[in-house]
This record gives structure tokens, C-alpha cells and sequence, in this order.
């Protein structure tokens, strides 16, 4: 193999802050001065950035013929990271390399199509094309180390690690900066590998992971810090992360690493984001908090003090327990603080600072520590972030498809601050001491929005502020509907909260109000009232609110109390309170399934069908012709829409409830069959 990049130059020393160029010879521009090969692949990548997609798709069909010819793979890593080259074509050709790459280099314990000698060669030259490329291509770049260690390492690239040292030993921060990348996709490489699979991961760490606390340590003793420090810096909690996931190498488990280790993570966590910082860079420190957290969340959930003392993990664990998850706690503590002065803390950092403070609510020695500052936690921190923001506010006016899309969204729901600040509150009272001590004033500051919204409504007065906190206030008081059903002396309130504060709201002027309003009673639709579960005048007064809802002008209010009424029908006793209206509430539900794709919708529509069971016949052609009309709008979709996929798994699952609901009527078969299949 050759090295096409001049590895045996002099590379430039450098301080922590901007890298320099690294002294590369660079090629003339000049196509006619190139090497034949390389001026000829210059000229078809060139052509991948036409305007006439004609000209793009002849390019890339020349690409894929050359992609078994011996050199291409290396050709296109020299292009990609040479100086002097065009941007673009640097560009286009870091991302022919990286699809070559994935396409071309086999798997593990089989050879691709990719020529072994070609193969030799990048291997010879990648590490170093990535010490040389600008951020654009570095990152094209590494994925095809990843690809390349996957696949390769340990076996076909026995060199890798030596290079990695070679590099993060340098003091030169262009290669320290490839070798933590190449280290970090070393370590991914093992992240979720079992314990009999992670022996060659330990000897890596065994090797460099003294050298990458120290660049963590001197990283952080910069007192200039500029973007390529703070990405080095995310790079060593990405590596310190894929390391311990599954379980904690013997190296970290000795106290000073541990501590030296934990002491950097804790620093990273606790350093002020710099104001005056360019926003590239700003972005970036919100990034490195956010893998600290990830790893203290780790941590703490993995080895807290149900971690047995015969387990291997035992000394981390009692390692962690004491000198790191309290302190950990308190700086979250001080982090989530700057909420309440206005300061801004990025939503995915604040969702993962609630999952530590969630994790800490059963833990005796955290909850002490929490229980100073719970009540001002409570109601200047969270309150606050389970209210209808500015962002709800525009998506609702902007988009309400998006809005209802998001609100109902699984994955979505794991990431959101809000959905992070209910999951505390429920665990709260799950938790025996925090829930004696804290739900009661939880539920008094509940009580005193809601009487402070009604006073001004009877004065006729709009507050926007006092709407959102209206908003908030029915969120949490819905998500502990359960807690609340049960529990005295809150559950013999239920029904005249429900009547005096939250059934008059559903014809609240504000939108999201209303939608809050009709969620709320359904989540309190099961709740056993005065005259009985699932009947009585109350029921029915709640039910007809929300069945009312369902023909509101805003689209997100008409979702939610479709969503809503499912908890009525499932809980009602009487169908003579729905009999009536049927055919105006599949009329409602047709057009709303027509409208928006939506999984939960569906389930209210089975449920309805199952309550009426061979009474759903009259209307079973007509739900049916709009079901499978939903069903090949949601297969046309996107492949990677989620939301989609389980809608039309919904409207299978619901033809299926209306075929069975009308069994007992053969002859409807005939009449669906052509609909249906």
C-alpha cells in the first residue's frame, strides 16, 4: 500500500484552541495537471452536483460501475480530503467514499466487493485523511471507520490501536481530535456487546484510557476553549459512555480513575455555557452536557444500592453511591436553578436532569438531599414547564397537525421536557415518603390556580399567564387521576373539582384550554361518582361536553375529545346516553380519519364498535369504505413515518373489530367483502 497523503511530514504544533492547516502538499486544481484516474472521477462527481437530474443520475450510475475497480475506494478518500480541491467535490466525494464504504466493505467475517489491496490502502491512510479534513468531510470520514472497525478490527486491522495512542500521545490537537474519533467508533463498536465479547474492548482501554483523561484534564484547564476543544471534549464523554453502558471496565474501577473521572464529568456539568461564545460552539456545550447526563443517569440507574455485594459491580457501585450520586444530585440542582432566573438550559439537558431527579425520589440518601428544595422544585422549576409555552403556542396557530402529531407521539414523548416533568410527579407519589410530604401541597398549588382562573372568569377578565398556568395545572391534576381516584380525601373532591374548574373550561375561548379541559374528564371518565360508576347525571353531563368537543373548529380540541370519549365508552353503563347521538359521532369520526392520521383515534372507533357490537350494521359499509380508503393514504407514506405505520395498523386492527361486531349478520359479509379485500 501507499500513502497518498504524506504521512511522514512534519504535522504544525498547536495550542487547545483552533486547529491550523496541517502542512499538506495540495494538488493543482487544474484537472489537466491531475493524474488521468483522479481527473476523470473529478469530472463525474462534478457532474453529481448538476441542476439536471439527468446528468446526476448518469453520474452516479458511472459510480456504481467503478466501484469494484481497484483504487476507487482510495481515489475517492484522496479527493475527499486533499487540499485544494473544491469544497463541493471534497463533499460529494466523503459521501461516495462513506456509501462505497458500507456497501463495498462486507461485514463482519466476510469479505465485500471492495479490492483487499484497495482495502489495505485506506486503512494505511484513513487515520491521517481524517487528522487532514475540514468538519464537512470529517464527519463522512469517520463513519467509515466505524464501518471499517466493525467489520475489520481486530483481526484485519491489528495496527488500529497503535495508531490510535500514536495519535491522542501527539500533543498535536488535529491528531487528537482523529484519534478520539477513531477511539470513540472503536468503543462504540463494543457498547452493546456481552460480557464474553467485551475482552478486546478492555485491553483498548487498558492501553489509551490513561492518555484520554489526561486530554479530558487539559482540555478543561484551557482557559480558552474554542469549538474543536468543546468537540474534543464531547468526544471524550462519547467514549467514557460506550465504554461503561453494560458494565465498568476494572481500570475505571479503581479509585483514581474513578475519581478523576467523575471529578471531569461533575466539572463539565457544573461549567457556565459561555454567553459571548459563537452559537456553533454554544450548541456544542449543551451537547457535552447532555452525554454527561446520559452517563450519570447510567450510572445511577445501573448501579444504585440494589447492586448485590457478590456483584462483580459491587466496589463501582459503592464507589458511585458514595461520592458521586449526591453531588451529581446538587448540580442538577444548581443546573435546573438558572430556570428560574430565565436562564437557558437546552430542553433534551433538562429532560435527562428531571430522569436523574426521578431516579433519586425512592433513594433515601437523594430524596434527603432533594426534600430543602423540593417545594420551590415543584413549583418555580416544573410547574412552570408543564404549561403551555410560546413554541405550543405558535405550532398550535402554524401547524395543528403537527402539534397533534407530536402530542401523540411515542418516541416524541420520551425526549420532551413536559412528558419528563409528569413522569416525576407520578413517580412522586409512587414513592411512600416524598408523596406523604409533597402531594399535599402539590395539590394545594393545583387547587389555587384553578380558583384563581375561575375568579377571573366570573370577572369576565382574560390573562394569558394565568391560562397557561390553567393549562399546566389541569395537565398535572389529569396525570395523577389515578392517584387521586384513590387516595383521601382527594377522591371525595373529584367530582366537585371536575364540576366547579374543569367541565366549564371546555368552552374556554382559548383553544388549548378546551383541549385540556375535555383530556382531563377523560381521564377521570372510569371515576366512581355520586350516582355511580359510568352513569348518573354527572357522567353524563361530562360526556356530552366532550362529545360537543367534537365538532370544534380547532383540530387539535376535536383530537383530543375523540381521544377523551374512548374512556367514556369504555366506562358507560347506559347506551341509551350514546344511542342517540351515533351516528353523529361515527359522522364526526370519518371526517376527523379522513383529516389526520392517528392511531389513538382508531382505538376510540373500535371501542365504539365493540360497545354496539351487530347495532354498528347500519353503518358498517360506510366506516369500512373510509378505513381502507385511511389505510392506502397511510401506506403511501413515508417509509420512516412511525406515526403512520401504526395507523394503519389501527385500521386493520379495526376492520377486523367491525367484521367481528357484525358476525351474527351474514349477509353483510357480501356487501363488505368488495371493500375490504
Amino acid at each position: 500500500g501507499t500513502s497518498f497523503l504524506g504521512g511522514g511530514e512534519q504535522q504544525p504544533q498547536g495550542d487547545w484552541g483552533p486547529s491550523r492547516a496541517c502542512g499538506m502538499a495540495a494538488p493543482a486544481q487544474d484537472p489537466g495537471q491531475l493524474p488521468p484516474q483522479i481527473a476523470s472521477l473529478c469530472q463525474i462527481l462534478q457532474s453529481c452536483l448538476s441542476p439536471q437530474q439527468q446528468v446526476i443520475k448518469a453520474a452516479e450510475e458511472q459510480l456504481k460501475l467503478l466501484e469494484k475497480t481497484q483504487g476507487q475506494a482510495s481515489n475517492l478518500l484522496q479527493i475527499a480530503v486533499v487540499d485544494g480541491m473544491d469544497m463541493s467535490i471534497r463533499q460529494v466525494a466523503a459521501i461516495s467514499f462513506k456509501n462505497l464504504v458500507s456497501r463495498g466493505w462486507g461485514k463482519e467475517g466476510e469479505d465485500g466487493f471492495i479490492p483487499a489491496g484497495d482495502k489495505e490502502v485506506v486503512k494505511q491512510n484513513v487515520l491521517l485523511a481524517l487528522v487532514h479534513s475540514p468538519p464537512l468531510v470529517r464527519v463522512q470520514v469517520a463513519e467509515c471507520i466505524k464501518s471499517i472497525i466493525y467489520c475489520d478490527y481486530p483481526d484485519k486491522w491489528p495496527s488500529l490501536l497503535n495508531e490510535i495512542y500514536a495519535n491522542i500521545s501527539s500533543q498535536e490537537p488535529p491528531k487528537i481530535n482523529a484519534g478520539l474519533y477513531a477511539l470513540r467508533m472503536l468503543t462504540r463498536k463494543y457498547e452493546y456487546k456481552s460480557e464474553e465479547d467485551r475482552a478486546q474492548l478492555y485491553g483498548v482501554v487498558n492501553s489509551v484510557f490513561p492518555v484520554v483523561i489526561q486530554i479530558l484534564q487539559q482540555l478543561l484547564r484551557s482557559d480558552h476553549k474554542s469549538l474543536e476543544c468543546v468537540e474534543m471534549l464531547k468526544l471524550c464523554c462519547k467514549i467514557y459512555w460506550s465504554t461503561v453502558y453494560l458494565s465498568v471496565p476494572q481500570l475505571l474501577m479503581q479509585e483514581d480513575h474513578f475519581h478523576a473521572w467523575m471529578g471531569s464529568l461533575k466539572v463539565l456539568l457544573e461549567c457556565p455555557v459561555p454567553a459571548d461564545a459563537p452559537a456553533a460552539c454554544r450548541e456544542q456545550w449543551w451537547k457535552v452536557k447532555k452525554w454527561v447526563l446520559h452517563i450519570m443517569n447510567r450510572l445511577f440507574n445501573k448501579y444504585d444500592k440494589r447492586v448485590k455485594p457478590d456483584d462483580p459491580m459491587y466496589p463501582f457501585a459503592v464507589l458511585f453511591d458514595t461520592h458521586c450520586a449526591g453531588q451529581i444530585l446538587q448540580s442538577i440542582l444548581g443546573l435546573l436553578a438558572g430556570l428560574q432566573q430565565g436562564q437557558y438550559i437546552s430542553p433534551r439537558c433538562t429532560n435527562l436532569a428531571l430522569q436523574y431527579l426521578t431516579h433519586a425520589l425512592p433513594n433515601k440518601k437523594t430524596y434527603a438531599l432533594m426534600k430543602p428544595h423540593f417545594q420551590q422544585l415543584m413549583f418555580s422549576i416544573l410547574f412552570p414547564l408543564a404549561c403551555h409555552s410560546d413554541e405550543d403556542a405558535q405550532l398550535w396557530e402554524e401547524d395543528p397537525h403537527e402539534y397533534v402529531r407530536k402530542g401523540y407521539d411515542l418516541l416524541e414523548d420520551l425526549y420532551t421536557t413536559r412528558s419528563q416533568v409528569i413522569h416525576f410527579f407520578i413517580d412522586m407519589t409512587s414513592c411512600k415518603t416524598p408523596c406523604k410530604e409533597n402531594l399535599p401541597p402539590l395539590v394545594n398549588h393545583i387547587g389555587s390556580v384553578f380558583v384563581q382562573f375561575v375568579g377571573a372568569a366570573g370577572k369576565g377578565e382574560r390573562n394569558p399567564a394565568l391560562e397557561r398556568q390553567m393549562d399546566g395545572a389541569l395537565l398535572i391534576f389529569g396525570s395523577l387521576a389515578e392517584k387521586l381516584k384513590g387516595t383521601s380525601p382527594y377522591k371525595d373532591q373529584v367530582e366537585q373539582i371536575l364540576h366547579t374548574y374543569v367541565a366549564p373550561v371546555v368552552n374556554h375561548p382559548a383553544g388549548y384550554l378546551r383541549a385540556k379541559a375535555v383530556w382531563c374528564l377523560g381521564m377521570f371518565a372510569d371515576f366512581k361518582f355520586t350516582q355511580g360508576r359510568g352513569k348518573g347525571q354527572t357522567f353524563a353531563v361530562f360526556m356530552s361536553s366532550v362529545v360537543a368537543r367534537l365538532q370544534d373548529p380547532e383540530l387539535p380540541v376535536r383530537v383530543d375529545a375523540s381521544v377523551a370519549l374512548r374512556c367514556f365508552v369504555e366506562s358507560v353503563k347506559d347506551l341509551d346516553l350514546l344511542r342517540g347521538v351515533l351516528p353523529q359521532l361515527l359522522n364526526e369520526f370519518m371526517k376527523l380519519i379522513k383529516e389526520i392520521e392517528n392511531d389513538d383515534l382508531i382505538h376510540t372507533l373500535e371501542a365504539i364498535v365493540e360497545k354496539f357490537g351487530d347495532e354498528i350494521a347500519p353503518y358498517a359499509s360506510t366506516i369500512c369504505q373510509q378505513l381502507t380508503t385511511s389505510f392506502w393514504k397511510c401506506m403511501e407514506g413515508d417509509d420512516d413515518d412511525d406515526m403512520g405505520a401504526l395507523a394503519a395498523l389501527g385500521v386493520l386492527r379495526a376492520l377486523g373489530t367491525i367484521l367481528e361486531s357484525v358476525s351474527s349478520i351474514p349477509e353483510m359479509y357480501t356487501e363488505l367483502e368488495p371493500l375490504v379485500f
